[in-house]
């Protein structure tokens, strides 16, 4: 390496191609390269590797067949340094990136290692090499139908039925009942709605009518004024009738009193009393 002066007076090291360090002691390719890869020098003076058949990365830390292949740690190199996967049973593929399993669909799969294959328990019952995705899916009498972007089976349920399967029966007040109305089953099982102040509606759906301010105070008038108009009919009504029954008893009290005026009897009636009592006593009136 150069040595080139500091006037700090610490010195710098311009290092050859292929050293490093502070002072130039050590070299690029020291301990870099793995599993007998061969170290090159750059003309930047970095370090690159050149990786036995078997390995691979920038520095040959990888075994190929790890690397590279998905589900098998054991592969092939061909002369050439193509790589040639060895899948177990279940996988397949140029990396073993496969799974046969998944030919199933939700059956179970079944790994026959006699003939390096699997058989599917499809949902069904059935023992096939593989599943359609909607044999035996839905229950309940429930359709299968594919999602036709994702080909994930979809059920429709039948009526009382409900879940991802059609596998649980559904309760008519579930989700039935909005803005936290509380919901009933009536006799025949039908949903009904208790909908809360604000709320009105089948199902609660609807926000309730607002009463105007006009309308509370027409209610709260009339809440005290038909109180008071019975209260004063009732007070009228038994003033009239004591006033009534007072006259009576006065009228009957007074009755014609005999008067002597020089030893003659003389009788005074009463116009009023006349006009209530019409049969008079036969002795009123005689002679003593």
């Amino acid at each position: 390496g150069t040595c080139t002066p500091s006037v700090l007076g610490r010195p710098t090291c311009s290092c050859a191609l292929g050293f490093t360090g502070p002072n130039c002691g050590k070299t690029v390719c020291e301990d870099f390269c793995q599993n007998g890869g061969t170290c090159i020098v750059t003309a930047g003076n970095q370090p690159y590797c050149h990786c036995q058949a078997e390995y691979t990365g920038d520095r040959c830390q990888y075994y190929v067949c790890h690397h590279y292949c998905v589900n098998s740690e054991s592969c092939t190199i061909g002369d050439d340094g193509s790589v040639e996967c060895v899948c177990p049973t279940r996988y397949e593929g140029q990396k073993c990136e496969v799974d046969k399993c998944a030919r199933c669909h939700g059956g179970h799969c079944i790994i026959n290692k006699d003939n390096e294959d699997i058989v599917c328990n499809c949902t069904n019952g059935k023992i096939s090499s593989s599943c359609q995705l909607c044999d035996g899916y839905c229950y309940n009498g429930g359709t299968c139908q594919l999602d036709p972007e994702t080909s994930v089976p979809v059920c429709l349920c039948s009526v009382g039925f409900k879940n991802q399967r059609c596998d649980q029966k559904e309760n008519p007040c579930d989700h039935y009942c909005q803005n936290e109305g509380i919901c009933t089953l009536t006799a025949f099982n039908e949903p009904r709605c208790k909908c809360s102040t604000n709320w009105s509606g089948t199902q609660c759906e609807r926000p309730a009518p607002k009463s105007s301010k006009s309308d509370h105070i027409s209610t709260r008038s009339i809440a005290i004024i038909v109180p008071l108009v019975l209260l004063v009919t009732l007070i009228t009504t038994l003033v009239i009738g004591l006033v009534l029954c007072k006259r009576k008893r006065r009228t009957k009290t007074i009755r014609r009193q005999p008067i002597i005026n020089g030893g003659i009897n003389v009788e005074i009636g009463n116009p009023s009393y006349s006009m209530y009592e019409v049969d008079h006593d036969h002795n009123d009136g005689t002679l003593l």
